[in-house]
């Protein structure tokens, strides 16, 4: 009998957990903290996997996400970074409105030290919370 008892409790417990996350999902809004669209949401993620025209695909184009105070639309974020390489300053991110920006390439050999160090400036009335450092170490 206890035996049955426990297989009736495993079976009902697997049960709720399948009904459950049907019922949570459903209760999501329909917009997002940023007040976006769930449709919007995916074109900045890039959930329907948009290429650019080079054929890059892109994860969130920041450019595309409302800001208060930038004076055009494509108009960067301005978070920047200054690249030192043994205490020597060899690189800084773009912060022009050139969307088109080369990428920054910096030689370093693997005893060296590198620290990055923040140069960000929030729009007015703004305050950065977190930063997005995309890098890439390519041996030669």
């Amino acid at each position: 009998m206890k035996f049955k008892k426990i297989k009736i409790l495993a079976i009902l417990m697997m049960a709720i957990m399948l009904v459950i996350p049907g019922k949570a999902q459903a209760a999501l809004p329909s917009a997002y903290p940023l007040g976006l669209s769930e449709a919007q949401v995916d074109d900045l993620t890039n959930r329907n996997e948009v290429h650019d025209i080079i054929g890059e695909q892109y994860a969130v184009d920041y450019r595309k996400i409302p800001a208060p105070y930038r004076t055009i639309k494509e108009e960067k974020p301005k978070a920047q970074f200054k690249v030192l390489v043994n205490g020597q300053v060899v690189g800084k991110s773009d912060k022009s409105k050139n969307l088109d920006a080369p990428t920054t390439v910096i030689d370093v050999n693997l005893n060296d030290n590198i620290t990055l160090r923040d140069i960000s400036q929030a729009f007015p009335g703004n305050k950065l919370f977190s930063w997005d450092l995309q890098y890439r170490i390519l041996p030669k």
